[in-house]
């Protein structure tokens, strides 16, 4: 049985993507018969996350002071037998070449939506890489031991199961991510509300954006709204796959968010917080899975207004074949496997 340590974080300014993938990935280990522990930054919404799942799943847990030093501390102790590393940009290579005096094998996790920093140091260091990402394919520098492509972005089974129930849904959701670092989900919840007054909106608050000060207030005049039977808010869902199953169309930000709602095949409209995540997006977009509306800070509200009209049926005559055709295409990209798929290659490193 092999003894596995997993090094990940969830935050605002990270997302909760890289936290939420590896505690799906740590379950399919341990049902393989491994035992998964996790080290991660106290304070944090992932640390909050993770402390959630050890309940409900045998996981080794820590959290330590937000170091490397730290997390090399833990790993002289622990000295696992194989290393997993999924932060975002990836591990430098002074932070490699101690971790492998600690781990017999080190695996490095990335590439939903942004660059590696110091790609050839993993080529050079580590025993497995696992990139996730299309666009990025194509300025991957790996050179060894590398899985690639969308076959293996690791997915909760929960996203498994929403793609075999969904039929269409109703109405529009918004999810800016697990974190919303610019705290976009307001104006973009304003601007569909306005477009949109009689379709129902369920706006989700990740695990690290920040929240309204209260729910339904009204700065102005200091007074509460009765909430709409049109309006629903949700905070830190544990998944958004049941969400997604409801409705008819998603307006997101590229992340792991995505990637869920292409295996649930939800026809999504997203946003881009960098340069990076753009290339992904875009190249998304040219796949027929996504409709890009710019990355944040010049997001085009036409563009999520035009398509959403046509999904709602607002243009009846072709909105069962825009619905359809982007479901077909979402859904044959990300069969929602992944995490067994990587499971298993982690299994082979033993």
């Amino acid at each position: 049985m092999a003894d596995i340590s997993i090094f990940s974080t969830g935050s605002r300014e990270g997302g909760m993507g890289h936290i939420m993938r590896e505690i799906v990935l740590g379950r399919k280990l341990t049902e393989r018969g491994c035992d998964v522990g996790y080290v991660t930054y106290n304070r944090t919404a992932g640390a909050t996350r993770l402390t959630n799942e050890i309940g409900k799943w045998d996981f080794r847990f820590d959290v330590t002071q937000q170091s490397e030093d730290a997390i090399l501390r833990h790993l002289q102790v622990a000295q696992p037998d194989i290393f997993i590393i999924d932060v975002e940009h990836g591990p430098m290579r002074g932070f490699l070449e101690e971790a492998k005096k600690y781990a017999d094998k080190v695996v490095v996790i990335g590439g939903v939506g942004f660059v590696i920093n110091d790609q050839e140091a993993i080529d050079e260091l580590v025993d497995l890489q696992v990139f996730q990402s299309i666009a990025l394919n194509e300025k991957l520098y790996a050179t060894r031991n590398a899985l690639v492509g969308a076959e293996y972005v690791i997915i909760g089974e929960d996203y498994r199961a929403a793609r075999e129930s969904y039929t269409g849904g109703d109405g529009i959701l918004i999810s800016m991510g697990g974190g919303d670092p610019f705290g976009l989900l307001p104006s973009v919840f304003a601007k569909l509300r306005q477009a949109f007054p009689n379709e129902h909106i369920t706006r989700v608050y990740g695990p690290s954006a920040k929240l309204p000060i209260k729910p339904h207030w009204h700065r102005r005049n200091s007074t509460y709204t009765v909430p709409s039977p049109l309006l629903a808010t949700h905070i830190a869902p544990a998944s958004l796959a049941p969400l997604m199953a409801e409705h008819k169309v998603l307006v997101t930000a590229l992340g792991m968010t995505v990637y869920e709602a292409m295996c649930v095949g939800i026809p999504t409209i997203c946003t881009a917080w960098s340069r990076d995540h753009e290339d992904t997006a875009i190249k998304l977009e040219h796949l027929h899975c996504i409709t890009y509306a710019g990355i944040w800070s010049k997001l085009n509200y036409d563009t999520i207004e035009n398509k959403i009209r046509t999904l709602l049926g607002y243009n009846s005559l072709v909105r069962d074949e825009e619905w359809k055709f982007h479901n077909q295409e979402m859904r044959a990209t990300v069969d929602g496997l992944g995490a067994e798929r990587v499971a298993e290659a982690i299994c082979q490193l033993t």
